[in-house]
């Protein structure tokens, strides 16, 4: 009888060690579905932090833009505007819609010369040249005893490293009048 007492000992200890098997394959497979988890979560990180230096790379092209517009307004007449919007200048009211990409690029607009702050980060990191596009505003009062001065109205538009990232801005710029509410 002792002998059939050691051999239900020996099955029982094989079960154990099937179950045992068991439980390791179960943690194995959780271990790894957290592993891949980890990997995408920090996979989509990454893309985000890419997305978002791409827009900030696009929003500092479009505000050089910005004041690159504003040097070149300095000293132009109201003449030069005209309804066509050749060379960038456009009659008051005469600018076509700026979210429209068909418009950017051809003869209604300005190519910028911009060169970006880091040495790193030229215009030859952008997807495409930042454009602007000038609209006369009207007057508006200047700083001086009483004068008017010709107000414009500037939109950018600057992309980053990707042609999917666009930024466009807009401006209101009169050499030397008051600034509103003052």
């Amino acid at each position: 009888m002792a002998i059939m007492n050691s051999d239900r000992k020996s099955n029982q200890g094989q079960r154990e060690s099937g179950f045992s098997l068991v439980i390791a394959l179960v943690f194995l497979v959780m271990l790894t579905l957290l592993g891949i988890g980890v990997m995408r979560m920090s996979s989509m990180q990454e893309r985000m932090a890419g997305n978002a230096m791409d827009r900030a790379l696009a929003l500092e092209a479009a505000e050089r833009t910005l004041r690159e517009a504003e040097w070149q307004l300095i000293g132009k007449s109201v003449l030069d505007f005209n309804a066509s919007c050749s060379s960038g200048l456009c009659a008051a009211g005469s600018a076509p819609t700026f979210s429209d990409d068909t418009i950017w690029g051809g003869t209604k607009d300005v190519a910028a010369t911009i060169v970006l702050s880091s040495a790193l980060d030229t215009n030859s990191k952008l997807a495409t040249t930042p454009r602007w596009r000038g609209e006369y505003a009207g007057l508006a009062k200047s700083s001086d005893a009483g004068g008017w001065m010709p107000a414009y109205r500037i939109t950018v538009r600057a992309s980053g490293q990707s042609s999917d990232t666009r930024v466009f801005l807009q401006s209101v710029y009169c050499e030397g009048c008051t600034p509103r509410g003052k």
